[in-house]
């Protein structure tokens, strides 16, 4: 759902029009500092973007062959296909791909976007797309699952830029540190920062939403992240809540609850459910209302629950940005950028 210029004026108590002034810079002194502020915080909280931003990303999005000279980056992202939930990847998007036009046509370049369809084996390099890069051409990709193919990429003389979160993945990626350009936010960190704010809240049963597809995966980030400061405090309460991210069933929350009762919640979000946004985030779950939740994820969904969520935020739209700079700049230099995020206190 779209964020509207009503929906701005709402929460900060001011007519549309006076939103609509402020947000294009036309006040002429007549709206004091104090309310532009708020409108202006309010807007980049529901992350706002105007018909004019939409009209110029459809601009980007059609541009004719005129446009052929212009240097190009090609944004890698997994096809809805790719996924076992195809929303996942949408929200990602939704979220960087503003920031990767309007970076792109402030440098002078253009972006293509190549949704990567599962047909196509990631531990292989023989996928016919790649017989139309070589050196020279830029390449982002959204997800480290293209590790492969970036490699051969990178051998073919390709600038490439990656953004990754997970442990897992950046112990394996470092290696070309040396090639690619790697911005990371290590999500691991983000929920050690969301367990020890908890515990510093005087929160001591601190329960973690953990998906059974990736509980395989060596080093997983929730769980070493949150008992990593567990285990720093003396602390030795675990709830493991594990979902699937095919069957998502939220009683299971309440079920874990009368099992094993705990007083704040580390939630990830899941896609698909019909949630009741007029009411709390524990009612939906079937939690007392004294249960603290945080998203593990930071996004949207928190400001539309009463009372509102607070939750760990990172950087993607703002990495995505500085790759792109950086694949057209002159200087294209590899690395990885640490990109740490930040906790979002909202109650």
């Amino acid at each position: 759902m779209s964020i509207t210029l009503k929906d701005i004026a709402q929460q900060a108590g001011v007519s549309q029009m006076t939103v609509s002034r402020i947000l294009n810079g036309k006040t002429q002194g007549q709206v004091s500092e104090e309310v532009i502020s708020r409108v202006r915080s309010i807007a980049s909280e529901l992350k706002y973007r105007s018909n004019r931003t939409d009209r110029k990303l459809n601009c980007l999005l059609n541009r004719d062959a005129q446009d052929a000279e212009l240097p190009k980056v090609t944004v890698l992202t997994p096809a809805p296909d790719f996924l076992e939930m195809p929303g996942r990847s949408a929200r990602i998007l939704n979220e960087v791909l503003p920031g990767i036009f309007q970076a792109a046509a402030e440098a002078g370049g253009m972006v293509e976007i190549l949704p990567v369809s599962k047909a196509n084996d990631p531990n292989k390099i023989e996928w016919p797309w790649l017989k139309t890069f070589g050196s020279g051409s830029r390449i982002l990709a959204l997800s480290p699952w293209f590790m492969v193919p970036l490699a051969e990429l990178s051998r073919r003389g390709c600038r490439v830029a990656l953004i990754q979160g997970e442990e897992f993945w950046r112990n394996m990626t470092l290696r070309f540190a040396d090639e690619w350009a790697i911005f990371t936010y290590r999500n691991r960190l983000g929920y050690e920062t969301l367990t020890e704010h908890l515990l510093e809240q005087g929160f001591s049963r601190i329960a973690l939403t953990v998906y059974r597809e990736y509980m395989d995966e060596p080093e997983y980030p929730s769980i070493t992240g949150v008992s990593n400061i567990l285990e720093r405090y003396g602390n030795s309460y675990r709830n493991y809540i594990v979902m699937s991210e095919a069957d998502y069933r939220p009683e299971e929350f309440a079920r874990a609850y009368r099992e094993n009762p705990f007083d704040a919640l580390i939630f990830l979000q899941a896609e698909g459910v019909s949630w009741n946004y007029g009411n709390s985030l524990q009612a939906n779950l079937g939690l007392p209302e004294s249960v603290k939740v945080v998203y593990a994820y930071d996004n949207q969904d928190c400001l539309r629950f009463s009372p509102r969520l607070s939750g760990m935020s990172y950087p993607r739209r703002e990495m995505a940005v500085d790759a792109v700079k950086l694949l057209l700049s002159d200087d294209f230099s590899p690395g990885e950028r640490f990109c740490p995020g930040a906790f979002i206190e909202r109650n």
